[in-house]
């Protein structure tokens, strides 16, 4: 009669070798896939703020242009209304910016 006591001992020792590499290589994606909806949630913030901001400052610059007595006052709302808008958008590039070319490996803010 075949023994086979000896094929089938180390089956256990390489079945938890293997079940804790798939357990670490399970908990290494969890955190990855934690961080990536992190800075998506973080990246869909700041372009829904962005868009708040545009839609204020076009309505304010409407108001303005309302508010305008004469040709001249025309001309200096539009020139505040372009600095402004140059201004936020300067601003908003930087902070997408900062936002997309944050390392993966530095934990996002809370």
């Amino acid at each position: 009669m075949h023994d086979n006591t000896k094929s089938t001992q180390g089956e256990p020792e390489e079945s938890k070798t293997w079940e804790s590499a798939c357990l670490v290589l399970l908990e290494g994606n969890q955190r990855a896939l934690g961080r990536w909806f992190q800075g998506a949630q973080a990246l869909s913030e700041e372009i829904s703020n962005s868009a708040k901001a545009r839609v204020q400052l076009a309505i304010e610059g409407w108001s303005a242009l309302a508010a305008c007595r004469n040709a001249e006052d025309v001309m200096n709302c539009q020139w505040r209304f372009a600095t402004k808008t140059l201004e936020r958008g300067v601003g908003e590039l930087k902070s997408l910016s900062e936002l997309t070319l944050t390392p993966a490996s530095i934990e996002p803010k809370k």
